[in-house]
């Protein structure tokens, strides 16, 4: 848009719509796929405050997180989690 400001062309509505399908459509593929898998398997287990069905009973155990807080590089990789 900020293109054909310069260019002194008319820019409507349906142009922009139109451009932005396209552009869209070009973004929809099997990326996209495994995108919302991986969303739908890290927000969960992230706790942002939304559950999943597939992730309600994944979650890292007890011992594990006890064992990685004790040493640093355990708090880093648990906090990379």
């Amino acid at each position: 848009m900020v293109y054909a400001g310069f260019d002194r062309q008319i820019i409507t509505f349906k142009s922009i719509f139109k451009n932005a399908f396209v552009n869209v459509r070009k973004l929809i593929g099997v990326p996209v796929i495994f995108f919302v898998i991986y969303l739908m398997l890290m927000i969960p287990i992230a706790n942002l405050g939304l559950s999943s069905v597939l992730t309600k009973n994944i979650y890292i155990p007890k011992f594990l997180t006890e064992e990685l807080m004790k040493t640093t590089k355990g708090i880093i990789i648990y906090g990379t989690l």
